[in-house]
């Protein structure tokens, strides 16, 4: 049986690492998200918004969220696909420190960061927030 998104909130949230540059965002920036849902796509109201920097991504392209016990993502778009670690999702699939998200063949890779830094460095960098354009 398929798990939903749940409401429970996560004991802790993850960090979302850019690996491609878009309008949006520069490669190695980062975004901590503390919510149990989180959407990538085109459209401004996502919560990881690439504009119009790659047509392939879709408007509401793939979500993130927790299930109760795991992160998830689940593939959204019924036109462009999505790969986790370079395999496309087809519909959800579980997430672990250090995946490699990508949205489209041609669309920008985000990294999943799910683990918290051991040091003060790190936890001061770990936590920068993407200011809004």
């Amino acid at each position: 049986m398929q798990q939903q998104p749940t409401n429970r909130m996560p004991q802790r949230g993850f960090t979302l690492r850019h690996r491609t540059s878009s309008v949006s965002f520069s490669k190695g920036q980062t975004q901590r998200f503390e919510s149990a849902r989180v959407t990538l796509g085109r459209l401004p109201s996502c919560d990881v918004s690439f504009g119009n920097s790659f047509a392939t991504v879709s408007r509401e392209h793939a979500e993130i969220y927790f299930d109760g016990s795991s992160w998830i993502v689940k593939h959204l778009s019924k036109t462009n696909p999505t790969y986790l670690n370079g395999h496309k999702v087809t519909h959800t699939a579980r997430l672990s420190n250090g995946d490699i998200i990508k949205l489209a063949a041609d669309g920008p890779e985000i990294e999943f960061c799910s683990t918290k830094p051991e040091n003060k460095f790190q936890q001061e960098n770990f936590h920068k927030q993407v200011e809004s354009p």
